[in-house]
């Protein structure tokens, strides 16, 4: 998608993002391939602040939040699951084939969903 334009075309936008990258340059690629009214999740660190302009914010009614994700802490949940002391199977809402994917994203938003595994 060419982004040099500073308003990404409204089939070519996005109601909810999750920049995860951390990259300098992907917050402001977010701001502008966001739909109008839509939601960026932040969740990737730069490392540095980088300036960004709230022209496209304003105007789009954009929502921005961030979310903390953690990366100490997967060598001691891995052993969790190792020694089988965290359950995940309760967890687990539903196990579908990959050609069922559509359909599970069509129900993303249910009340009884928490994770499904898609089989390849």
């Amino acid at each position: 998608i060419d982004t040099s334009d500073q308003t990404a075309s409204v089939s070519n936008s996005f109601d909810l993002i999750y920049e995860t990258s951390g990259a300098d340059s992907a917050l402001a690629q977010a701001i502008q391939l966001a739909a109008p009214g839509g939601k960026i999740v932040i969740l990737g660190l730069p490392g540095k602040e980088h300036p960004v302009s709230p022209d496209l914010i304003v105007r789009k009614e954009l929502q921005i939040m961030g979310s903390m994700i953690y990366t100490d802490e997967f060598p001691q949940v891995l052993n969790l699951l190792k020694s089988g002391r965290l359950q995940t199977e309760p967890l687990i809402s539903e196990k579908i084939p990959l050609d069922e994917l559509d359909r599970a994203l069509s129900e993303f938003g249910a009340p009884n969903r928490v994770k499904v595994l898609v089989t390849l």
